[in-house]
Parts: structure tokens; C-alpha cells; sequence
């Protein structure tokens, strides 16, 4: 099958102060504050997709600006859930247009991955003053090409 796309989905997760000016609670929901449904995200996210490349699964994300963002985590699970996944790379994936209004391409490539098992991926977008924002899940799975052997015939 081919790749799986998510496109321009998102929620905010932050640690913004309360109304009274106290200490934000964490981890914050930001719904006390303002409404969720028309929040800009740091970034404009034109697309996350995932793809089988020989032994691996290479994710792919591209931006149309990165006003605010610092960079991307990549988190991944073995079930549908955001809670459960972990991220997969060992340092933060810096954006390359932080502060502009242009965007970038990216690519990384997963090869802790076992054939024949499904995987959920999110993509964190971590923005300069340190809230972050979730896309996705998008599904893959490795599925190797198999040999056939053939018997060998002489007349």
C-alpha cells in the first residue's frame, strides 16, 4: 500500500498560568483558558507521511513556516496511543527555518522496527517558549518482499 498521510491536525499541550496568575497546572489542558479549536500552531504543517524503505520506515514531514518552532520529536507506539508511545529519536530535531516564514522538509529514518508489526507514529512540535504540539497518529508497518524458491527441473 502506499503512504499514509496526516494533514494539518493538531492539539496544544502547555504550561500556561491559571487565571489568578498561579502556577500553571500540569500536565495543562489550556481548555480553562481559551478555546482549543482555532489555535496557530508554530508551525504550519503541510504534511507527516510514513514509508517502508528496505528494512526501515522513513517519516517524512514538511512545513510551510516554522514562526515559533525549535523542533520535532518523533514518538512511536505499538498501540493507539499518544500516552503510551515513545519518542524514538535521542535529540531534539532542530528546525531549519525557526523564525521564518519559510518552511522545510525533513526525513528520519526508523530501523528499530520489526517485520509484520503495526506502529503508530505522532510528531511533537516543540516551539521556542517550550509548549508543544501533537500531529498525527499515522500507521506503518514493515512488510519485507519474500523470496520464492523455485524448483529446479531437469529433463
Amino acid at each position: 500500500s502506499g503512504p499514509t498521510t496526516i494533514t494539518n491536525g493538531a492539539y496544544v499541550n502547555g504550561n500556561e498560568y491559571e487565571h489568578d496568575g498561579s502556577d500553571p497546572l500540569y500536565p495543562s489542558t489550556l481548555a480553562d483558558n481559551f478555546s482549543t479549536a482555532n489555535v496557530p500552531t508554530a508551525a504550519d504543517l503541510i504534511s507527516f507521511s510514513a514509508h517502508t524503505v528496505d528494512t526501515q520506515i522513513r517519516l517524512d514531514w514538511q512545513t510551510a513556516n516554522e514562526l515559533d518552532t525549535l523542533g520535532f520529536n518523533i514518538l512511536r507506539g505499538t498501540e493507539n496511543s499518544f500516552v503510551q508511545s515513545q519518542a524514538i529519536n535521542e535529540n531534539l530535531i532542530l528546525a531549519q527555518a525557526t523564525g521564518g516564514l519559510d518552511g522545510s522538509s525533513y526525513s528520519y529514518p526508523d530501523s528499530q522496527v520489526a517485520e509484520n508489526t503495526i506502529y503508530y507514529y505522532w510528531l511533537e512540535e516543540v516551539t521556542t517558549s517550550g509548549s508543544t504540539i501533537h500531529y498525527g497518529p499515522i500507521i506503518a508497518h514493515l512488510k519485507l518482499p519474500y523470496t520464492q524458491f523455485l524448483p529446479i527441473v531437469q529433463h
